[in-house]
């Protein structure tokens, strides 16, 4: 059987359609399966179902078929990471979506055997964040309530960040606010995207497996239509543990640390 499929990808930079049509091609069912990349569920989707069969990446409705990230246990390693290096606050940095509260309660699971944790004040997420200028503001915000490489009740020692754009961008904006990265505080990111910009440490991530997710997709569509009345199915693959240079031991105490 051969298979036509159109993949589309929902540009977030771009200003945000009123409504998101399917392309062309399904509405004319000249493609036999569609595959669609929508970053998170704050991201617009099609009406559902489709003119034809399709399986969404990342993101979709409940009804339709998915493959995405296992965010909640890949998280769990970076916390275990950071727990195994001694890190016992650590602040998280996120948008408001369910892909950010996955990561941050694996990472929160990933701390809490040996008594680490990311306690309230330390949980930075805010509605329609990522960009660059939006991290650092947030970034910034952190060190007027918390004291970096402090790892008393008011500090932190390690930071954990949505995504590697933000990561990216958290780690220039505390070297420039003096604070060490990782000497006074270890960044984690998730992803595994250096960004053109960015020239600092190489990052500690999670390597999202692009590659196969695109081609579980593919495989999925390939069973959806030979399978059309089956159940939706939902496939999640781990984004394996990367270690990078922003993260080591945390200081023993920096009670006194203020960054310029």
């Amino acid at each position: 059987m051969s298979c036509g499929v159109e993949t589309v990808n929902i540009n977030r930079a771009a200003p945000a359609p009123l409504k998101w049509e399917w392309p062309l091609l399904a509405n004319r069912r000249q493609v036999d399966g569609v595959v669609l990349l929508v970053g998170d569920e704050t991201w617009l989707h099609p009406s559902f179902p489709g003119p034809v069969p399709s399986v969404f990446i990342f993101s979709g409705p409940p009804e339709a078929d998915v493959v995405t990230v296992g965010d909640l246990g890949s998280s769990v390693a970076l916390g275990q990471h950071l727990r195994r290096l001694g890190h016992r606050r650590v602040v998280y940095l996120g948008p408001q979506t369910d892909m950010s509260l996955r990561r941050l309660a694996g990472l929160r699971n990933g701390l809490d055997p040996c008594g680490g944790a990311v306690p309230a004040d330390c949980v930075w997420i805010r509605r329609n964040i990522g960009g660059r200028a939006a991290t650092v503001m947030l970034v910034d915000a952190i060190l007027q309530r918390l004291r970096p490489g402090d790892p008393g009740e008011n500090g932190f020692t390690a930071m954990m960040v949505y995504n590697d754009y933000m990561a990216a961008a958290a780690v220039m904006r505390l070297r420039e606010r003096g604070v060490r990265v990782p000497e006074d505080v270890s960044v984690v990111g998730f992803d595994n995207v250096r960004p053109p910009w960015y020239d600092g440490p190489s990052l500690t991530t999670a390597a999202i497996p692009l590659e196969e997710i695109g081609a579980e997709a593919v495989r999925m569509l390939y069973w959806r239509l030979a399978h059309p009345d089956t159940p939706p199915r939902r496939l999640s693959l781990l984004a394996p543990f990367v270690a990078g240079e922003t993260t080591q031991t945390p200081p023993v105490s920096r009670t006194s640390h203020e960054p310029t």
